[in-house]
């Protein structure tokens, strides 16, 4: 089946805020709730377009290039699949001759290569959240896991609509035939490689905390619902140091943080500030929409 329905903020993540498959959405100032499958989602988001010479020039320069040796051949696979697609569409365009049927299979496999390698990598982060919500990071002892993990979420951080809007302003480049649109894709599979290795190799500075919400205000996330809370940035605005925070639930979030300069245990009681806190740093952070479990949740955001 071809996808065009492509979801930057994935079903499976919002459930815990969802009743009955619908969760209370706040868009231009409007409150209602929405039916999962209608939210965080865009037609063709994740479209592949064909990448020109400039473009494969920009992603072998300034990203391939300048990662570490090892995530390199990945790298290359990846951009080797991207390219890819170029050659299909000249089929589909160029060969009058081709029968419907196999038109039809072309374009799906144009239309469901970024979707389904978004699925795949879910599928760690998915893993990942049930088990924090049961209260457990056993699976981050495990290196396999725990690279799986930080891939998935710094992919996570990456893939949305707003990070992309936003990604689009630094990549300022005068390139003749190069458009940050159609390398958009490509290259946060790239980044999430990158950010994934590098932390693993750093695992060891860093803590998960889950973080307990016993108030009576609930945490709520949004289209941009993994977020930096190291604010330090270099001169193209790429964040010197990673701490994340990532809501999970309307009682449970988790936050990625240095050992040295955390004062939270594995399990910690959030605080009504703590709480009020992050909640406004996921509204600051947010693109276009915002979730909550009940209407009470955002009201406070109109």
């Amino acid at each position: 089946m071809r996808k065009r329905r492509h979801h930057y903020v994935p079903k499976f993540y919002l459930r815990p805020w969802s009743n009955t498959e619908q969760v209370f959405c706040l868009r231009k100032g409007i409150i209602k709730p929405i039916g999962l499958s209608d939210v965080g989602v865009e037609e063709d988001f994740y479209a592949v377009r064909d990448l020109t010479l400039e473009d494969i020039e920009f992603l072998r320069g300034v990203v391939i290039a300048q990662s570490p040796e090892g995530a390199r051949p990945i790298h290359e696979n990846l951009l080797s699949a991207f390219t890819l697609i170029a050659f299909a569409n000249r089929v589909l365009h160029q060969d009058p001759a081709l029968k419907d049927e196999a038109k039809n299979e072309i374009r799906k496999v144009v239309s469901n290569l970024n979707e389904n390698y978004h699925e795949t990598i879910e599928r760690h982060l998915q893993d990942a959240i049930k088990c924090m919500l049961s209260g457990s990071v056993e699976f981050f002892s495990d290196a396999l896991k725990a690279g799986n993990f930080l891939r998935s979420l710094g992919l996570f951080s990456l893939r949305t609509k707003g990070r992309r809007e936003r990604m689009k302003a630094v990549f300022r480049i005068p390139l003749p035939g190069f458009d940050i649109d159609r390398v958009y894709s490509p290259m946060i599979h790239m980044l999430a490689v990158n950010i994934g290795g590098s932390l693993l190799v750093d695992r060891s500075r860093y803590r998960i905390v889950l973080l307990r919400n016993e108030t009576t205000t609930s945490f709520i996330t949004g289209d941009q619902p993994v977020i930096n809370i190291h604010e330090a940035c270099d001169e193209r605005g790429i964040p010197r140091e990673v701490e994340w925070y990532f809501p999970l639930s309307p009682k449970v979030a988790m936050l990625y943080v240095l050992v040295e300069q955390s004062h939270y245990e594995l399990h910690s009681n959030a605080s009504q500030a703590d709480v009020n806190f992050y909640n406004r740093r996921i509204v600051e952070a947010h693109h276009d929409q915002l979730y909550g479990s009940s209407e009470e949740s955002l009201s406070c955001y109109l």
